[in-house]
């Protein structure tokens, strides 16, 4: 059975098969919609750059799935495009949520 739960503590070590990250388009690079200093600091300070190299920028519905090869407890991060806008509702984060889990519940 699928669970999803909103959180906004540390993701690093959270026991999970995927960790959903929502982020919003940066003019560099995206940037996650939580403080995720710990998350970007498991990927050597990187996380941005990984997703860049992926063709993710952040646009809203866009999705990218990255193995995560034991930088932290999920095997896979899978962020999920907001747009540009500094303050979505958390609906549309749970909205973009679902769609990214659609593909894992079979």
């Amino acid at each position: 059975m699928t669970t999803v739960r909103l959180n906004s503590a540390d993701p690093v070590s959270f026991d999970t098969d995927a960790l959903i990250v929502g982020f919003r388009s940066g003019s560099e690079a995206p940037r996650p919609v939580t403080s995720a200093d710990a998350l970007d600091a498991a990927f050597g300070g990187k996380l941005a750059a990984s997703l860049t190299a992926a063709g993710f920028s952040g646009r809203p519905g866009e999705i990218a799935k990255i193995p995560t090869f034991g930088a932290i407890t999920a095997p896979l991060l899978v962020a999920v495009g907001l747009g540009d806008d500094a303050s979505g509702p958390v609906e549309e984060v749970t909205e973009r949520a679902m769609e990214a889990i659609r593909p894992f519940t079979g």
